[in-house]
């Protein structure tokens, strides 16, 4: 099955780039959560994907990608070029962790004004960092630009089979461990998660609902999912970087509405009230998308009531001085 040229990943896939990846990460950790079920009246189990070496999901489809791409050209040719994304942070982890593993030189074109605990961490796996641009459209631009000119590797973060194979592992695991699972909630930007997952887990089992969360202040995929077409918002206003997508790309629009239950929307404040409840009762940072699954289960309770639920923390990386500023925001009310 393909959408334009490109393929969409069936259950065999995930299941090989499992096989792959297993060689570089461990296992991440689900727990049952008796404070988050008693305050949801779901079965609530979070999968802990900031316990990933870039403390986010994406590292999974960066290995499964260079992986598969040493298999093909061989890793003397991947030696001789650079590999290239734009990314908001997690995406751009990833391919810098993936260079790292295999020593091939990688450059990360990032927004002005990037989480600085993401750049930082794509500086320390020994990535270039290139500035440019107001947010991720205008980088993927950009590095469409750069990637003809210097001939690059580009790797975009939507348009990638194999990164969406990669963080599709997520749903294996997660079926592995709880196999009479009902529902699976993530947080959803630009789609790969949500659509990786949702192959694997409706592969393994039809009946499993799966669900994504979206900024409302990003809510370009969600009127897209609902409306059954393509939309673009013009703007953005959320602080949550990995849901801050001001369009749909067609590949995971169109595994979205074969594969996706629902989407749901929460504000800002639903997420940072849910940075805090993780916090608080898992003992764990979450940033703006890694608490956005457990705020889209909070706001529909009564959807998952009696059901056992497992919600993706997607990443932790978040930066010290907005945890700082959502913690004072509760001591003052």
């Amino acid at each position: 099955m393909s959408t334009n040229t490109l393929l969409i990943p069936v259950l065999k896939d995930i299941q090989e780039a499992g096989l792959r990846i297993s060689k570089y990460l461990l296992k991440t950790p689900l727990k049952y959560s008796a404070p988050l079920s008693k305050l949801t009246g779901a079965k609530v189990y979070i999968k802990y994907e900031n316990a990933n070496p870039t403390c986010a999901f994406k590292v999974r489809g960066g290995i499964n990608l260079v992986c598969k791409l040493i298999e093909r050209t061989g890793v003397d040719a991947l030696h001789a070029t650079h590999l290239l994304a734009g990314s908001t942070g997690n995406h751009g982890q990833s391919i810098a962790y993936a260079g790292m593993l295999f020593n091939v030189p990688v450059k990360i074109v990032v927004p002005e004004g990037a989480n600085e605990s993401k750049v930082q961490a794509i500086k320390d796996f020994g990535a270039e960092i290139v500035h440019h641009g107001k947010d991720v459209f205008e980088v993927w631009e950009y590095c469409e630009k750069l990637a003809k000119e210097k001939e690059y590797l580009y790797i975009h973060s939507v348009e990638q089979p194999e990164l969406f194979e990669g963080v599709g592992t997520i749903g294996l695991e997660i079926f592995e461990d709880l196999p009479d699972i009902d529902c699976f909630i993530t947080s959803v930007g630009g789609g790969s998660g949500l659509c990786g997952s949702s192959i694997a887990l409706k592969s393994l089992n039809l009946r499993i609902k799966t669900y994504g969360v979206q900024s409302d202040g990003a809510p370009a995929l969600y009127d897209s999912f609902k409306q059954k077409k393509l939309i673009s918002h013009p703007s953005l206003n959320t602080f949550a970087e990995g849901l801050a997508t001001r369009s749909t790309h067609k590949y995971s629009f169109e595994i979205m509405q074969k594969y996706v239950d629902d989407i749901f929307l929460v504000s800002d404040e639903e997420i940072k009230e849910s940075i805090l409840l993780l916090l608080e009762h898992c003992h764990t940072v979450a940033e703006g998308a890694g608490a956005a699954s457990l705020a889209g289960l909070i706001k529909n309770k009564e959807l998952f009531k009696g059901k056992k639920v497992a919600c993706v923390l997607t990443g932790g990386n978040l930066q010290m001085d907005i945890l700082k500023e959502i913690i004072n925001s509760q001591d003052n009310e």
